[in-house]
């Protein structure tokens, strides 16, 4: 073998390697106790608030005002700063974390 096919080989068993752990860790996550009542949108991977999740994100509010206390945006850590700031009324928190399944993050 040439170093280019132990390159490719090597390549190869680190994508399975990860694609076996986004699966287990998937498991995981579907084995996780559901919060009844609780309400998560994301949108973009959780970059920012937007498009179609942010619309029925604000249209439920308006619709159901008693369910704002249980409706979240999920976003990444890196953006949750900015965007906690650009939408102040919006209930958000970290991707990943352990309360809701998620940390809720403090304002």
């Amino acid at each position: 073998m040439n170093g280019k096919q132990i390159k490719d080989k090597l390549i190869s068993g680190i994508k399975l390697a990860i694609r076996t752990g986004l699966i287990a860790l998937n498991d995981g996550f579907i084995c996780m106790p559901v919060k009844k009542h609780e309400i998560m949108f994301e949108s973009f991977n959780g970059k920012d608030i937007n498009d179609n999740p942010a619309a029925i994100y604000f249209e439920w509010i308006k619709q159901h005002p008693e369910y704002a206390k249980h409706a979240y945006f999920g976003v990444k850590a890196a953006n949750y700063k900015e965007l906690h700031k650009q939408y102040p009324n919006v209930q958000i928190l970290r991707r990943f974390f352990s309360e809701m399944g998620l940390a809720r993050c403090s304002s």
